[in-house]
C-alpha cells in the first residue's frame, strides 16, 4: 500500500507551500470534533521547518488558550490497534508506549497521507542528533550524551529489525524509505506529550501527540503550561500571566530539561545550566579490586545490573550533578570500600549489622514489620552486603585520604582519555564551529567537562582539608562537617558558562583552590 503512496520525503516539497493554508481547514476541523482554540492565537512559519505560536491581541493571566481532547491525539493505544501494533506486540521485547504511538504516526502515513495533522509535521530532522552525520556523532565521543545516542541508536535498530521479520507492511515501508522510522520516532520524542498515569499500585508513562499543541516552543522560563487530568480528558493550555500582542507563545519541557535529554529529544540545549546538568564518572571493579578472592572485590562485583544496561560487568558509573550530594555519597562509598583494608573493611561489615540489628528490634522496625509485613530479609549475610551499606559515612581518615585520591585519579583520567577534546577547545567550538549541530556537540561536551571540574574541584578541597585538620585531635570533627557543606554546595559557575557559551572569544578553565570555585578566564584568539 504505501509503494502507492508519496514518501513522507516528498512532503518536504509540498508541506511549506501547503502548511499555512492548511491551518484554518485543520483548526476548523479540530474545533468541529471538541477542540477549542483561543481566537487570540497564529501559527507563524520561519521558513526551514520553524514554527512558532503566537498572540494577536493580549492575553489575561490564568486564561485558557487551547483544549485539546484526548480523543483527538494520536497515543500508544491507537497504535496497539493496528496491524503493526498488534504485530510488535508479539515481539520478544514487546514495545514501549514511544514505540506504539511511532507505530501510529506510520499507519497514518500509510493510510492517509491526506491527513492535514501530517501536514503540519516536520520533515526536516538533521538537528536531532539521531540523524547526525557519522562525523558529528563522533564529537560526542565519551560523553554521557555519546552514550545515550549510541544506546538509543542501537535500541532503534533492534527493534526495527525484528519487526520487519514479523510485520511485512513495515518491511516494505522501510525498503520504500530506510528514515521513515527514525523520522517518526523522532516526531514522537520531540514532539509529543508524556503524562504519569497510575494503574492500580503502578505509575506508567503515556504520550500523546496533540494536534496543535505541538507548535508550542521551549522556554525555561514560560509563559505558558500545560496540564491534562482524567477529569478534563483534555490537554489544556493556559497561559501563566498576562502576555502582550504579536507574542510567542512558550511552554516548559521539562522543570530540569538538561543538556543530554534535550539535545537527544528536541536539538538544542538549554540556555541555562541548572542542576540537572550532569556527568558520569565510571569505577573499573577489576582495576580497583585486583584481587579476585578478596572480600571488598565480591562486594564490589555483587550489586551488578544496579548501575544499568550500558555498564560492563564490574563497572560503576554514578550520575553526578552539581550539588547531588546523595549521588556523591555513592561515588564516595565506592572509593572509600576500594581503598579500604581488609581490617577495617571487616570492621565497618560488623557495625552495619550491628545497627541494623537495633533497628530491627526498635519499636517502630516493629510495627512496620506488622503493619506493612515487610520482612528485612535483605543484607543479613555478609553475601548481600554493597559497597553504600558500609561506606556511607567516613572510615578512617587515611582511607578517606585514598579514596579521594582514586576518585581524583578516575576523573582526571576521564578527562584525559575519554574525551577527544579539551574543555577549552569545546567553549572555543561552541561559538566558532560552522554548523549548529557541531556547536550544540561542544556546548553538551562543556557542560558534562564542567560538572566533572566541579567535582574535581570538590574532592581536591576535601583533600586538602583532611591534610590541614590531620594532626588535630577533632579532625574527625571539622571534615565531617566541611564534608556535608562541600557536597550539598553548588559552585556558581553557570552565569560565566553562559557568557562564554556566547561570546565569540574562547576560554580556558582554572581552579581556584581558595575560593573553591571552578574559574573561566578569557583568553585572546590569537592565543586558541
Amino acid at each position: 500500500m504505501w509503494g502507492s503512496m508519496v514518501s513522507w520525503r516528498v512532503l518536504v516539497i509540498l508541506k511549506f507551500v501547503l502548511s499555512l493554508e492548511v491551518m484554518p481547514r485543520f483548526q476548523a476541523s479540530l474545533e468541529a470534533r471538541g477542540a477549542w482554540i483561543h481566537n487570540g492565537l497564529k501559527i507563524v512559519d520561519h521558513g526551514d521547518g520553524e514554527r512558532s505560536m503566537r498572540t494577536t491581541q493580549a492575553i489575561d493571566g490564568e486564561e485558557t488558550l487551547v483544549f485539546m481532547p484526548w480523543e483527538l491525539a494520536g497515543t500508544g493505544a491507537k497504535g496497539r490497534e493496528t496491524a503493526m501494533g498488534q504485530d510488535a506486540s508479539c515481539l520478544l521485547d514487546g514495545a514501549n508506549e514511544e514505540q506504539y504511538l511511532a507505530i501510529w504516526l506510520l499507519d497514518l502515513c500509510v493510510c492517509n497521507m491526506d491527513d492535514d495533522y501530517l501536514k503540519t509535521l516536520p520533515t526536516e530532522i538533521s538537528h536531532l542528533p539521531t540523524c547526525w552525520s557519522a562525523e558529528e556523532k563522533e564529537i560526542l565521543q565519551g560523553s554521557q550524551i555519546g552514550a545515550g545516542l549510541a544506546f538509543r541508536d542501537m535500541q532503534d535498530i533492534e527493534f526495527c529489525q525484528a519487526l520487519r521479520e514479523r510485520n511485512e507492511q513495515f518491511d516494505n515501508l522501510l525498503k520504500k524509505d530506510p528514515q521513515a522510522w527514525t523520522w517518526a520516532i523522532s516526531m514522537v520524542r520531540s514532539r509529543s506529550f508524556c503524562f504519569l498515569t497510575s494503574e492500580g499500585d503502578d505509575e506508567m508513562k503515556q504520550y500523546g501527540m496533540f494536534p496543535f499543541c505541538d507548535f508550542l516552543n521551549h522556554q525555561t522560563f514560560s509563559n505558558a503550561k500545560w496540564t491534562s487530568s482524567l477529569e478534563s480528558s483534555a490537554l489544556i493550555i493556559s497561559s501563566r500571566f498576562c502576555i502582550e500582542p504579536d507574542t510567542e507563545i512558550t511552554i516548559s519541557y521539562g522543570q530540569h530539561l538538561e543538556p543530554t535529554g534535550s539535545l537527544l529529544n528536541y536539538g538544542f540545549i538549554p540556555s541555562v545550566f541548572g542542576a540537572e546538568t550532569s556527568a558520569v564518572i565510571r569505577f573499573d571493579g577489576n582495576e580497583l579490586c585486583p584481587n579476585k578472592s578478596s572480600r571488598k572485590f565480591n562486594m564490589w562485583i555483587r550489586d551488578d545490573g544496579r548501575y544499568g544496561e550500558q555498564y560492563p560487568s564490574r563497572e560503576r558509573g554514578v550520575q553526578l550533578s552539581i550539588g547531588a550530594e546523595s549521588s556523591a555519597k555513592t561515588a564516595l562509598s565506592l572509593a572509600r570500600v576500594a581503598a579500604a583494608d581488609d581490617d577495617i573493611l571487616d570492621a565497618f561489615i560488623d557495625r552495619y549489622k550491628a545497627r541494623k540489628l537495633e533497628y530491627e528490634k526498635s519499636e517502630q522496625a516493629k510495627r512496620k514489620i506488622e503493619n506493612e509485613q515487610v520482612f528485612h530479609d535483605q543484607h543479613d549475610t555478609d553475601d548481600s552486603i554493597i559497597c553504600a551499606d558500609v561506606a556511607r559515612d567516613v572510615m578512617s581518615m587515611t582511607n578517606e585520604r585514598q579514596a579521594l585520591e582514586i576518585l581524583l585519579n578516575v576523573i582526571d583520567s576521564q578527562l584525559a582519555e575519554k574525551f577527544p577534546t579539551s574543555l577549552r577547545e569545546d567553549l572555543y567550538e561552541a561559538s566558532h564551529a560552522d554548523s549548529i549541530n557541531a556547536r550544540n556537540a561542544a556546548k553538551a561536551l562543556a557542560s558534562e567537562k564542567l560538572v566533572l571540574y566541579h567535582w574535581r574541584c570538590t574532592f581536591f578541597r576535601l583533600q586538602n582539608c583532611l591534610d590541614e585538620y590531620l594532626d588535630s585531635f577533632d579532625a574527625g570533627i571539622h571534615y565531617s562537617l566541611v564534608l556535608e557543606d562541600l557536597l550539598a554546595s553548588s559552585i556558581r559557575f553557570v552565569p560565566t558558562l553562559i557568557e562564554a557559551l556566547e561570546s565569540p572569544s574562547s576560554f580556558m578553565l582554572t581552579v581556584d583552590e581558595e575560593e573553591e570555585a571552578v574559574v573561566l578566564q578569557q583568553v585572546t584568539p590569537s592565543s586558541s
